[in-house]
């Protein structure tokens, strides 16, 4: 530690607190003015049963993720954020004795669910980080500022490259759809009507027939069985490829034969077999069970099948 300069906090030993408080006495002390949020309708310090619109508990118990942070000019102010898209951002301003629910701003503005960080900004504003990308809270001002759309980014969960083309490229993209990059653009491009919305879990292309492209989804707000997608047109249009499967809702595995574009397996609590490109299932091995449900139809010529 470097001695400071101003012969009036020269002293003797160390001694720093007792320069420190000298310092502050004679220069104050930098903080950010407390400002009450717009949505309060009384001081902080009133903040028991202020009103119908704060919670007196909060049910975390369907959190998916979670972040809380306490803001570094006032310790009484809170902030906590889940992965529900309801109620998914709470504030409180007496150290977390009552909640209210800021998810939505008074411009109609909410940021992504799934929130996975927390933190402030040099001006003590809230940044929050998720599945759909970065925003900040402006707290005084009760109002979410979205940095997302001048931020060319997104999470890939898979990425496969056109088997006759390498310049074509499909991304599964968290929360962002199915994206494709051409030859003629560096820029990534959410594929013409494909409007399934939810966590892309995987994307495949059949080698020998590259028109027939696979995804698969969780969370799925707009496919029928939320199993497998099938687009027979190299991604234009998709449609539910999983008739004669039981089970939905999960990221089922699934593969490829990959000399016979026809030929797929996919798992779920039972191994699911397709020998016309996923038109139709049948099981073949139940693993609640341990038993084989009916013997697999064989490669062509009864050789062995290569998956990928």
């Amino acid at each position: 530690m470097e001695e400071p300069t101003d012969a009036r906090y020269r002293i003797l030993g160390d001694s720093w607190p007792l320069v420190r408080a000298r310092f502050r006495a004679a220069h104050g002390r930098r903080r950010r003015p407390w400002c009450r949020p717009p949505f309060t309708r009384e001081p902080a310090s009133a903040a028991r049963g202020v009103g119908a619109d704060w919670p007196r508990t909060l049910d975390l118990r369907r959190a998916y993720t979670l972040t809380l942070a306490v803001d570094p000019s006032d310790a009484r102010i809170v902030y906590l954020a889940d992965g529900k898209k309801d109620g998914s951002f709470s504030i409180s301003i007496d150290g977390g004795l009552t909640w209210t629910d800021r998810h939505i701003d008074q411009h109609g503005y909410t940021p992504h669910a799934d929130h996975r960080a927390a933190a402030f900004d040099a001006a003590g504003n809230y940044l929050e980080g998720d599945d759909g990308g970065i925003a900040r809270y402006h707290r005084c001002e009760d109002r979410w500022e979205d940095f997302n759309r001048a931020l060319a980014i997104t999470q890939f969960e898979s990425i496969q490259i056109h088997p006759t083309d390498p310049d074509v490229v499909y991304g599964g993209g968290i929360d962002s759809g199915l994206n494709w990059r051409s030859h003629d653009t560096l820029a990534w491009r959410q594929l013409p009507q494909h409007h399934a919305m939810g966590d892309l879990a995987t994307v495949r292309i059949a080698l020998q027939r590259p028109e027939l492209v696979f995804a698969q989804f969780t969370g799925c707000q707009t496919c029928t069985m939320n199993v497998l997608q099938r687009s027979r047109d190299g991604g234009r249009h998709f449609h539910e490829a999983s008739a004669g499967i039981r089970e939905s809702g999960a990221a089922s595995p699934f593969a490829i034969d990959a000399e016979d574009s026809t030929h797929l397996l996919l798992a779920t609590s039972r191994l699911y077999e397709s020998r016309d490109a996923a038109t139709s299932w049948d099981p073949i091995y139940d693993f609640g069970t341990n038993q084989r449900v009916r013997p697999s139809r064989s490669a062509r010529g009864g050789g062995m099948s290569t998956f990928g």
